[in-house]
């Protein structure tokens, strides 16, 4: 009977953590969905990417003379590096979220029969929190699945493929986000 309590306890542990975690993943999205004042970085050095999402679209009442980042969403986790993309407009630039304890690339690869195919563009992002976007070798298109994907730098700071190896997290997984690409104002 004592081991049918114990038993009982300890699923209602776990139940009590699955839950914490998912109402903690809830809040961070929340929390997170809109970017820092001064919180975009471009990932060289920390150069900010835009200026209050262009003053908030001109106090939300004129359209921007250029066209700002996508809000992104950092998705919950447990794993010391995390990278987050959102759907967003098609075009040379992809906007990601990124947190890494060491310098990583962030490779935006095109869909290939539901997995990550060919590499459009990587940039590094040093360590820590940052909030920037991947230049393209060629435009994403309207509609379709792309993949932001977290690569290892091997320390020359230059993106090779064969050398800089996608990063995997505590399940063993690759860390990689995925978004589609939709109609509107491309990224600057």
């Amino acid at each position: 009977m004592d081991n049918i309590k114990q038993a009982g306890y300890g699923t209602l542990v776990i139940v009590f953590i699955i839950a914490f975690l998912l109402g903690y993943g809830t809040s961070s999205r929340i929390v997170n969905r809109s970017m820092p004042a001064g919180g975009a970085q471009n990932g060289r050095g920390g150069e900010a990417a835009v200026t209050e999402m262009e003053e908030e679209a001109a106090a939300e009442g004129g359209a921007s003379a250029e066209p700002s980042l996508p809000q992104i969403s950092v998705s919950l986790d447990l794993g010391v590096n995390t990278v987050s993309a959102d759907n967003q407009p098609a075009g040379s630039s992809a906007a990601v979220a990124v947190k890494a304890e060491s310098a990583v690339w962030v490779a935006v690869h095109e869909d290939m029969a539901g997995k990550p195919g060919k590499i459009l563009g990587a940039q590094l992002f040093s360590a820590g929190t940052h909030f920037g976007k991947v230049d393209l070798l060629r435009p994403t298109v309207v509609g379709m699945k792309y993949y932001a994907m977290l690569h290892s730098d091997d320390g020359d700071r230059r993106f090779d493929a064969s050398k800089d190896k996608p990063l995997t997290g505590t399940s063993g997984a690759h860390i990689t986000d995925e978004f589609m690409t939709t109609a509107g104002a491309s990224i600057q």
